[in-house]
């Protein structure tokens, strides 16, 4: 399918990927580096840290945007017990959430988060974001994909916010 969509011959995609696994592991990786360019710019940014997770939200459905089967990629193969070794999709479980856990820190010290455990909050905002792109049919329009990305705004507004 891959070499189909790409208009060359599948002999050509092992040229460059020894198999089905190596190309999940570049597709992660890619992602991953995405993401991860982009939270190192955040954390150079000013704002609040509510606001710089409110600008990830907003890049990272962005980028589902641009290429909605992405989102599936990303969530079925992540979640398939055996594919769970690929250093791509172990980077993407397991740094992502450190990244929201650098962010909750800063909140917190700076006062702008109230004090909550950094780290499973973390993991919950992770699962939040997963959870919603694995339910693809709230992302089938780009009308669908803004009002999730208020929504999920709004509750991590209020969800972390100083009382």
């Amino acid at each position: 399918m891959i070499a189909k969509k790409s208009g060359i011959a599948v002999g050509t995609i092992y040229t460059y990927f020894k198999n089905k696994e190596a190309i999940i592991d570049e597709i992660f990786q890619i992602e991953f580096q995405k993401r991860t360019d982009y939270l190192e710019k955040l954390s150079q940014e000013s704002g609040t840290s509510i606001e710089k997770f409110h600008r990830f939200l907003d890049f990272h459905f962005d980028l589902l945007l641009e290429d909605p089967a992405l989102s599936k990629v990303l969530i079925q193969e992540s979640t398939n017990p055996e594919l769970q070794s690929i250093e791509g999709i172990q980077k993407f479980i397991q740094q992502m959430p450190s990244f929201f856990q650098s962010i909750l820190d800063e909140g917190i010290k700076k006062g702008e988060i109230r004090a909550l455990d950094s780290s499973i909050t973390a993991y919950i905002i992770f699962g939040n974001i997963r959870g919603i792109v694995l339910n693809t049919e709230l992302l089938n329009s780009e009308f669908a994909i803004r009002k999730v990305k208020k929504e999920l705004k709004d509750y991590l507004t209020y969800a972390l916010k100083e009382a």
